[in-house]
């Protein structure tokens, strides 16, 4: 028999203590390599979160760089509307919202184009970006056109609406109309216009305080209707105007024209226009000194008709009479027509009275 043990002889405790030591160091193999497992895991684990950081902040870089783009970018956008508008506005925006107006383009101003190297932050721009678009706001845009209606029928030309365009300090560009020889009305189309027109300008304001003193209001119930008629008032001219061929305005006439003439005081009737009201005042002049007679009624002498020579022209079915103190006729005259009457008023006279298509009576 072989001298050398077989491993059935060997004790059995000792058996178990050699399975013990070799299933141990199974474990310790199989922990080992559990344990570099999850170590490359973490690394990688780690590797995926310093990646996953480093884009979300160069993703938040860059958003931050478009938002600070864009907010330069509408910063300078409103910078120029702003300018613009603060030049344009001088015409018709009241002198502390245009302040306001200029004091936040300032302060935009320095953010957009700064001074000493430092750069505006988004938040920055887009703060003054808003304060100057409030401002905007305020000031308000120049007056929109106006829609009339005009035509001439007589001309050959029908009613339709046209549109005015105006000027900054609301002055309307009427040459087209003007040309024309339009006359204006709504009631004559039945197109629906807007009958208003906003109150923004010195210039408009002047135009309705005239238009009161003419006594606007008591057709019209707020200053953009009085305004609008007033507008309406200045698309007509020549042979379409309210007054073209008026010689001689009475004060109401005259009044109302002075609103016409505060609106467009380049109106190509102005010239007759500014006649016709010189012509006027001296009429009242005349009949207040007794020296002009206005037609139909019975006029006492001196106080309202002076003594002397009164001349009426292209009169129709025209009689006058002068009488003395007890009633009786000292002269006297009926023409069924004539380019020229004339008409002694004496000294015993004291009433002249004046009858049919006579006309105004004037001292020569």
């Amino acid at each position: 028999m072989n001298s050398a043990k077989s491993w059935r002889s060997v004790p059995r405790r000792r058996v178990w203590v050699i399975a013990a030591v070799v299933a141990m160091l199974v474990v310790a193999g199989g922990a080992t390599a559990i344990a570099v497992t999850v170590s490359a895991n973490n690394a990688a684990a780690e590797r995926a979160e310093e990646a996953a950081a480093a884009k979300k902040a160069e993703q938040e870089e860059e958003a931050a760089a478009e938002r600070l783009a864009q907010a330069q970018d509408e910063a300078s956008d409103k910078q120029r509307e702003g300018e613009a508008l603060h030049t344009v506005s001088q015409a018709y925006a009241n002198e502390e919202d245009r302040l306001s107006l200029r004091n936040a383009l300032d302060v935009l101003a320095v953010l957009v184009n700064p001074r000493g190297g430092g750069a505006a932050t988004a938040d920055d721009l887009e703060a003054a970006t808003g304060a100057v678009a409030k401002a905007i706001a305020a000031v308000g845009q120049p007056p929109s056109p106006v829609k009339l209606v005009c035509g001439n029928l007589e001309a050959g030309v029908d009613f339709a609406v046209r549109t005015v365009p105006l000027r900054p300090d609301g002055s309307g560009e009427y040459a087209d109309l003007w040309a024309s020889q339009l006359r204006c009305d709504t009631g004559m189309t039945g197109d629906p216009v807007p009958e208003t027109a906003a109150v923004q300008s010195p210039l408009q304001k002047a135009a309705v305080a005239a238009a009161m003193a003419a006594g606007y209001g008591e057709n019209h119930k707020v200053d953009a209707e009085i305004l609008y008629a007033v507008y309406e008032g200045c698309g007509a001219a020549g042979a379409g105007s309210y007054y073209g061929d008026t010689a001689a305005m009475s004060d109401a006439q005259a009044k109302e024209v002075a609103a016409y003439l505060t609106l467009c005081p380049d109106h190509p009737d102005a010239p007759k226009w500014r006649a016709a009201i010189g012509a006027g005042k001296q009429a009242l002049e005349a009949e207040a000194n007794g020296t002009r007679v206005a037609p139909g009624g019975t006029y006492p002498i001196p106080s309202q008709v002076a003594t002397g020579t009164f001349v009426a022209e292209n009169v129709e079915n025209c009689y006058w009479e002068t009488r003395d103190g007890n009633g009786d006729i000292l002269d006297n005259n009926f023409v069924i027509a004539a380019p020229r009457v004339v008409a002694e008023v004496g000294a015993g006279a004291v009433v002249f009275t004046t009858e049919g298509a006579c006309g105004y009576w004037t001292r020569r």
